[in-house]
């Protein structure tokens, strides 16, 4: 994970965290942490920025193809901003977000903030 900015701003109910967090998913058989429990979360969003499939997983597990909550298709190359993307502009969901590639075969990476 390459954490590219984080900025402190106050706010009646706390501190809000902003945070942008990009980086590879790993494979189907193991996950990552994208977004840790934040009960200040106002906002968070999640793109796939690969070819693969990223499968994403609302909770304190990762995800397999059982369990996950979305699954984002990939672009036609990496980086191409053609990857689906989520966002909860609510901030409806203050807990952890996982991610993990669903094919090995093809390159999963992804980009995702929280505010």
């Amino acid at each position: 994970k390459n954490y590219d900015q984080v900025t402190i701003f106050p706010a009646s109910s706390g501190l809000l965290t902003t945070s942008i967090v990009s980086g590879a998913a790993p494979g189907p058989l193991s996950a990552g942490l994208v977004l840790p429990n934040n009960p200040n979360r106002r906002s968070w969003f999640i793109q796939n920025l690969g070819t693969g499939v990223l499968m994403v997983k609302l909770g304190a597990t990762p995800p397999t193809t059982g369990n996950a909550n979305i699954f984002l298709k990939g672009g036609t190359s990496g980086n191409d901003g053609l990857g689906a993307t989520w966002s909860d502009d609510m901030g409806r969901w203050s807990g952890p977000v996982f991610v993990s590639g669903l094919n090995p075969a093809f390159t999963t990476l992804y980009t995702a903030w929280e505010l």
